[in-house]
């Protein structure tokens, strides 16, 4: 699928559902949530009316970057699941709701494609002289 499909077809998801999971990997590095959080306020601002919670707590050392209390939601089979930075299934930081409709949006390579939708952005490094 090209990249303004699957932008497309993201939006689309997003707007029809009135409850947005965000997810990412177990032992977060900040990269990891830094997108889940950076997602997460980008979606609250943009849909105010719609629940956003970033899913699993934030570890001590990096309560600097953001924290949330919202964790406690529990998920449901009817939420949109977004997952960030998680190129694997297995290291997602908590269990996926049974049924719930998951966009995976990662910058790894796409060999575990577990959700209905999934974004592998490509990085360009830029070397600066």
């Amino acid at each position: 699928m090209k990249t303004s499909a699957i932008i497309t077809a993201i939006t689309k998801s997003i707007v029809k559902m009135d409850r947005i999971l965000v997810y990412r990997h177990t032992n977060p590095d900040p990269d990891a949530i830094g997108a889940q959080f950076g997602l997460v306020a980008l979606l609250k601002a943009a849909y105010p009316e719609k629940l956003v919670v970033a899913m699993a707590p934030v570890p001590g050392h990096l309560a600097w970057i953001d924290t949330t209390d919202e964790q406690l939601v529990p998920p449901q089979a009817t939420d949109l699941v977004i997952a960030v930075d998680c190129a694997n299934h297995e290291r997602l930081a908590g269990e996926l709701p049974t049924g719930a409709f998951v966009i995976k949006i990662d910058h790894h390579p796409n060999h575990d494609p577990y959700g209905q939708l999934n974004w592998s952005m490509k990085l360009i490094a830029v070397a600066r002289r």
